[in-house]
């Protein structure tokens, strides 16, 4: 394939990657050898195209040969490990994982790598639970605190499970994970008259949230309007 038929199908293949047409995407993506191709970038999003569809072994084909020309890649390195850990391939999700860990020993993000294989690997709750709570200490976010709640619950810890829920209510208010944050904690015992007044409310909140966000179009509308006066 010549370089201007190559670029041809990279302009097809982002353009129906924008659209989210992954799968028809992966069918052009199949039409070109990637052995050859250097841009980390672009064998990035092709790695990403291939797991949008479920490809997980060629997700990982096209992301070693990325991996081959930027080793010390933390976004290679991190896709390459959680596709391991997709596949079962512990073993190999180990070493990227401490090869990531090496190389960005301060990033919060390998706190949530190294759970996800531990969780896979189905390691001890009490591990689970520590990783977690290493990753709180540096960043605190619903998603994982939610995650933390249940690990604590599932190890028989209901006062540190409605504990965390209740950190959670206080420190972010509402959104989909405080929601799942106050009916966890309602399996153990009843939410505070405030939490529960919140939880009777939760769609009403979301339906305001929602109509706080102005189209685009009703901002441009606005922006002529100011213009004519």
């Amino acid at each position: 394939m010549d370089k201007a038929e190559y670029k041809i199908k990279l302009d097809q293949i982002n353009k129906l990657a924008e659209a989210g047409d992954f799968r028809g995407a992966a069918g052009v993506v199949d039409s070109i050898d990637w052995k050859h191709v250097k841009s980390v970038r672009t064998l990035c999003m092709v790695g990403e195209i291939y797991e949008a569809n479920k490809r997980y072994e060629d997700s990982k084909r096209i992301l070693k040969y990325a991996y081959r020309r930027a080793s010390i890649s933390k976004t290679v390195l991190y896709r390459l490990t959680e596709l391991d850990i997709r596949t079962g391939d512990y073993d190999e999700a180990k070493e990227y994982y401490d090869e990531y860990e090496e190389l960005s020993p301060n990033d919060t993000a390998r706190f949530i790598l190294k759970y996800k294989l531990l969780r896979a690997q189905g390691a001890g709750l009490d591990e689970q639970i520590a990783v977690l709570r290493d990753y709180k200490e540096n960043e605190y976010t619903e998603r994982w605190a939610y995650e933390l709640a249940k690990l604590y619950k599932k190890n028989g810890q209901n006062d540190k499970c409605v504990e965390e829920c209740d950190d959670m209510i206080l420190w972010f208010s509402e959104g989909k994970y405080v929601t799942k944050a106050m009916e966890l904690k309602m399996t153990i015992r009843p939410l505070t008259e405030v939490q529960q007044e919140k939880y009777n409310n939760r769609f009403k909140a979301a339906k305001k949230a929602a109509a706080s966000e102005i189209p685009q179009d009703d901002l441009n509308a606005f922006d002529n309007v100011e213009k004519a006066v």
